[in-house]
C-alpha cells in the first residue's frame, strides 16, 4: 500500500507538475479515515441507484483531478465538463 502524503507534498508535487509545458495528471485524493453512508441521492451520477446504498464505508475520495484541473471537490463537481462521449459498437 501506499503512503499518506501531507498538503506540503501535494503542493510540491503540484508545483513540478506546472514547470513543465501541457503536463497534466489525472488524480484522486482519499481520507483513508472519512466514514460515510452510501445514497444514490448524494451521488453525481445520474444512474440513480447504487446497490451500496445504505451501506457505512470507511475511505472517500475528497477530491479529484482530471488533466491537472480540479474536478469534484468535497462532494460537488466543478468547473467545466472535460469528458466527451465515446460511442460503444452495438454488439450485434
Amino acid at each position: 500500500m501506499g503512503e499518506a502524503v501531507g498538503a506540503a507534498e501535494i503542493d510540491e508535487h503540484a508545483e513540478i507538475s506546472n514547470r513543465r509545458d501541457a503536463a497534466d495528471a489525472d488524480l484522486a485524493l482519499l481520507d483513508p479515515t472519512r466514514t460515510f453512508t452510501v445514497r444514490a441521492a448524494d451521488s453525481p451520477s445520474a444512474q440513480g441507484y447504487t446497490p451500496f446504498e445504505g451501506h457505512e464505508l470507511t475511505g472517500q475520495v475528497t477530491a479529484t483531478f482530471v488533466r491537472g484541473e480540479l474536478a469534484y471537490d468535497e462532494g460537488k463537481v466543478v468547473g467545466a465538463p472535460r469528458g466527451r462521449y465515446v460511442k460503444r459498437p452495438s454488439g450485434t
